[in-house]
C-alpha cells in the first residue's frame, strides 16, 4: 500500500522485515524489547544502504496497533 502511495520514482524499492509484534513472547534485553529483532532491521537496511549508495532516501512507515 505504501509503495502506492509513493511517487513514482526509476529507484529501486527495498522492504526490511519487521516481526509481528506480540507483547508476550519477549523480555527486554539490555532494557530494550525486542533488541535482537531492531538489530537485525539495522543490519538489514544497512547492507541494502551500502550496496546502492543512494542519493536520498525516502522512509515509509505506519503503525496499525
Amino acid at each position: 500500500m505504501l509503495h502506492w502511495l509513493s511517487p513514482e520514482s526509476c529507484s529501486s524499492l527495498h522492504t526490511i522485515s519487521v516481526p509481528e509484534f506480540n507483547p508476550d513472547t519477549h523480555e527486554p534485553e539490555e532494557g530494550l524489547l525486542y533488541r535482537r529483532q531492531l538489530l537485525s532491521q539495522h543490519d538489514e537496511a544497512w547492507a541494502v544502504l551500502e550496496k546502492e549508495e543512494p542519493d536520498h532516501i525516502v522512509v515509509f512507515a505506519v503503525t496499525a496497533l
